[in-house]
């Protein structure tokens, strides 16, 4: 156990409010449900986004009890639609 300082690429709606990546420390291991609630305490811009994103780790979509050490890739991907 220990922190780490989280990488997170931002996509779509997330990306026009955030930026292209943003950065947060959590207490690893984690799930990404902590991080996504630690991605709305620290940008609180996020907030009527970021509870429905999806997450990908290391390119995988997962679910949000999926644990993560602090080395992976996350991406956080807010729902989306097209024709």
């Amino acid at each position: 156990m220990g922190n780490a300082r989280i990488s997170i690429f931002c996509f779509g709606a997330l990306r026009q409010e955030l930026g292209d990546w943003i950065k947060v420390e959590l207490n690893t291991p984690c799930t990404l449900q902590d991080l996504k609630e630690k991605v709305i305490e620290e940008y609180p811009s996020s907030e009527r986004i970021v509870p429905s994103c999806m997450i990908a780790v290391n390119q995988i979509c997962v679910a949000d009890k999926t644990f993560i050490t602090g080395s992976e890739e996350i991406a956080l991907i807010p729902p989306f639609s097209g024709g």
